[in-house]
């Protein structure tokens, strides 16, 4: 969880342009998010600042800038996760791996 964080704020995402990339790229429905607070206002907001990036267009659709963006997200999130399971060593995370799989 911390290292998709950094990731996200290394990629210059606010907390909202994290959200409504995530469903701009499909990985969830808008709805989800209503659920967790989000005002009809503040998603607009989020979603106005990420198509001033061009990350998304007016409808709220990931641009390809930003699927690249998203994937960029993942892929250094991947990175930062990998030293620590490292460190663990397979005793410490065989259990916590085979639950993500």
């Amino acid at each position: 969880m911390l290292w998709h964080v950094a990731a996200l704020l290394t990629a210059g995402l606010d907390l909202g342009e994290a959200l409504v990339s995530f469903a701009a790229v499909g990985a969830a429905r808008e709805e989800v998010f209503a659920s967790r607070g989000w005002s009809e206002r503040a998603w607009a907001a989020a979603r106005e600042r990420l198509a001033a990036r061009g990350g998304a267009d007016g409808s709220g659709e990931a641009t390809a800038v930003g699927r690249e963006g998203r994937a960029q997200v993942e892929r250094l999130t991947d990175r930062l996760a990998v030293p620590p399971w490292r460190a663990m060593g397979p005793l410490r995370t065989g259990w916590p791996a085979r639950c993500c799989r």
